[in-house]
């Protein structure tokens, strides 16, 4: 169970980073709209897009480990 909150604790910090990461970009974008700026824009969308399948991957590992943990109890 404690791994299953360390891992999920993990994931929660990524999404976190990802998402400072992008609201910065856009932030940014107020001052500065040029094609450097579009460059940035698309990765960081890339980033997200990548960030939203090791999400869904991560939740599915921990309800893997719970399933585990639950018939390793048995």
């Amino acid at each position: 169970m404690e791994q299953s909150n360390a891992f999920r604790q993990d994931i929660e910090a990524f999404q976190l980073a990802v998402k400072k990461l992008s609201d910065a970009v856009k932030q940014s974008g107020l001052d500065w709209n040029d094609k450097q700026f579009q460059k940035i824009s698309d990765s960081i969308k890339m980033v997200a897009s990548s960030s939203k399948r090791v999400i869904v991957s991560g939740s599915n590992c921990e309800n893997a480990i719970r399933r585990f943990q639950r018939i390793e109890s048995e």
